[in-house]
């Protein structure tokens, strides 16, 4: 019993980690897409992290694969971008990859080892514009990693 309490009072003190995912994005960013949002945490893992921001019925997910090898990235990046029907965007200068499925605006690049990829639902809003919005935030978070 005692080791039991122990072992609870030991995980009760530990954080959690932290979600590079939820962490991407600026307020502004956020809000500039689908406005003030409320952030939902998927997961957190050493190769990984996913989280969903919500505004209603506004969605903004932001997905982070963390890749082991050049190949493993390459791969991961080729399989993303044809699962989304996306095409590479000219004027990038990291591989990257734009697309429409359903009702949401997805947008991807693979900087390095890291594979990070936008989608943005929006009942609201056109598809295109939806695309033209994220393009523009992914290329500036391309820019800072």
């Amino acid at each position: 019993m005692f080791l039991l309490a122990v072992m609870s009072l030991l995980f009760a003190q530990t954080p959690s980690p932290a979600n590079p995912a939820c962490s991407l994005l600026t307020t502004a960013q956020i809000t500039s897409l689908i406005g003030a949002a409320r952030t939902v945490p998927v997961s957190a893992a050493p190769m990984g992290s996913s989280c969903m921001l919500t505004a209603g019925d506004k969605i903004l997910t932001v997905l982070i694969v963390n890749n082991n090898t050049p190949d493993g990235a390459t791969r991961q990046f080729e399989s993303k971008k044809l699962m989304m029907s996306g095409q590479s965007m000219p004027g990038w200068t990291l591989p990257s990859y734009a697309g429409n499925l359903k009702s949401a605006a997805i947008v991807g690049f693979l900087n390095g080892l890291v594979l990070t990829e936008l989608k943005m639902a929006d009942p609201a809003q056109a598809a295109e514009a939806m695309l033209v919005k994220l393009q523009a935030v992914a290329k500036d978070v391309a820019g800072r990693k």
